[in-house]
């Protein structure tokens, strides 16, 4: 993944206006990812497709002109039995591939037969010993044979095909309708846990914009603030901007940030979720160095704890060093490196995450966003900031979701 500098410095602003320019183009909040999700879609493609191929004009046409012909001279013509397609290709017929070869199959034998018995006739035509009636009653003989025979045939078969189509058709949906509604909350289950709530509205041609930001603020915006906040933030320009809007919703932030750690109760963070709620208390009265200190040891001890298995789960294992004692710093820019740049439903929550925490546990002597060894090992006032807190909730949150859900698979 791209690494921008994480700092509003002057140097990238030009390329953050483009960028916000073509956002503001899109809006955040149009085209919803899956509020139009059709379950059924693939399935109702697929039967239209069928109903397509067997309302098709020219095999009715066939169907009627050959229905007419063998009706009309069924009594005077004893044409032999016979079959275009065997039982086995029958059974092979369950797609509009196989289907179509059959009909090209039968209609090009059809038609050498009849030229031959043509190019037969008219040599008799040309001879001395025929007459011209009996060259057309022997044309019309065999010619009626090698037509009626195979097509009349491949006319009953089709008629039996389109039946059993039917009846598959209305079993599978049967079956795969009842299935899947009885599973339909699971699947739910799924997409809420795939794409955050809060960002379930932004429009995929947006996220390359999401990810930007929360790489320039160090900030992950999955599950908190609500999607309102987010649309605020999606169309301010400059990392100040969006710091500020931030604090101006601080009741809003901690409130958010409040309902999402509802969902993590996994007994191993339990003691880290209450930590991380009394953080967000301070954050809500306005003490946000405390927060801050108290939620980079958090973050510092979740890692620890969990965060570099749930990497190794969730990323490529080549991103990582084999050491099992390789440090979070390491862990995290591994696992930022993996991004190839297309919209990945299930990971936007990770990637988010881990891009905002590139620089979290790195040991630069610049503070660019959010560090927990500045904070640690260099307190001042340009390391302990009011933005680093709100940055520290939101990305505590988000980690703890993540960890839970990984420690419940």
């Amino acid at each position: 993944m791209e690494d921008p500098e994480q700092q509003d410095s002057g140097e990238d602003v030009e390329r953050d206006d483009a960028e916000a320019e073509a956002t503001s183009g899109v809006r955040p909040f149009i085209h919803p990812l899956l509020r139009n999700y059709d379950p059924l879609g693939p399935l109702r493609a697929q039967m239209a497709d069928i109903n397509r191929m067997l309302r098709n004009p020219v095999l009715d046409a066939m169907a009627r002109n050959n229905a007419v012909i063998a009706a009309s001279v069924a009594a005077a013509v004893k044409p032999p039995q016979l079959s275009i397609f065997s039982p086995a290709q029958i059974a092979a017929i369950t797609g509009p591939p196989v289907w179509s070869k059959g009909v090209l199959d039968a209609m090009a034998a059809t038609t050498a037969r009849q030229n031959s018995i043509l190019e037969n006739v008219r040599a008799a035509v040309a001879g001395p010993k025929l007459s011209i009636l009996s060259s057309v009653r022997l044309f019309e003989s065999n010619w009626v044979s090698s037509y009626i025979s195979p097509l009349s045939s491949l006319v009953l078969q089709a008629g039996s095909f389109q039946s059993s189509l039917h009846q598959i058709a209305g079993t599978i949906s049967r079956v795969f309708t009842e299935d899947l509604f009885s599973r339909f909350d699971t699947l739910r289950g799924l997409f809420r846990e795939w794409l955050p709530d809060n960002l379930r509205d932004v429009d995929v041609g947006v996220w390359m914009w999401l990810l930007r930001i929360s790489a320039k603020d160090g900030t992950c915006l999955a599950w908190a603030p609500r999607a309102e906040i987010v649309a605020e933030l999606l169309a301010l320009r400059r990392s100040e901007d969006r710091q500020r809007c931030l604090m101006e919703h601080r009741l809003e932030v901690v409130e958010d940030v409040q309902a999402s750690l509802k969902e993590v109760d996994h007994p191993d963070l339990l003691d880290l979720r209450e930590l991380t709620l009394q953080a967000a208390a301070c954050i809500r009265d306005g003490h946000d160095a405390p927060a801050q200190a108290l939620l980079a040891n958090v973050l510092d001890t979740v890692m620890r704890a969990h965060g570099h298995t749930w990497l190794r789960s969730y990323f490529p294992q080549a991103a990582f060093p084999p050491n099992p004692n390789t440090g979070s710093h390491k862990m995290i820019a591994g696992a930022h490196g993996t991004y190839s740049g297309s919209a990945q439903l299930r990971m936007l929550g990770p990637y988010l995450l881990v891009n905002a925490m590139k620089n979290v546990f790195s040991g630069v002597d610049r503070q660019h966003t959010l560090n927990r060894h500045l904070g640690s090992h260099k307190a001042s006032a340009d390391s302990y900031r009011s933005e680093f807190a709100f940055a520290a909730l939101l990305n505590t949150q988000a980690l703890l979701r993540l960890v839970d859900r990984y420690l419940y698979a």
